[in-house]
């Protein structure tokens, strides 16, 4: 089953993004070309996730991560969020965090 989550970002951007997977397995991340969402993704997710705990990112200033109004939604902005968003990753991925 994969379930939907949201993080606020730099400057109160919102990205969602998919996590699906055994909990206990080892985590995968997939980002999305520009342009594309997490949804594009579903055949390769549902395939790594029947081993791995899969989280597939929106990229900033999509759908269901809207850009608020007068914020920037790609470029400099949008690689930081990834960044932090990989280094939460880990961070939820860890075992500590499960314990």
């Amino acid at each position: 089953m994969t379930e939907l989550h949201a993080v606020t970002a730099n400057g109160g951007v919102r990205i969602s993004y998919e996590v699906t997977g055994p909990a206990d397995g080892p985590p995968v991340l997939l980002l999305p070309a520009l342009g594309e969402t997490a949804a594009d993704w579903a055949a390769v997710r549902d395939g790594l996730a029947r081993e791995r705990r899969v989280f597939a990112l929106d990229l900033r200033g999509l759908p269901r991560g809207m850009t608020p109004p007068g914020r920037p939604g790609r470029g400099a902005a949008q690689a930081a969020d990834c960044m932090a968003d990989r280094r939460r990753t880990k961070r939820m991925a860890s075992p500590a965090a499960t314990a």
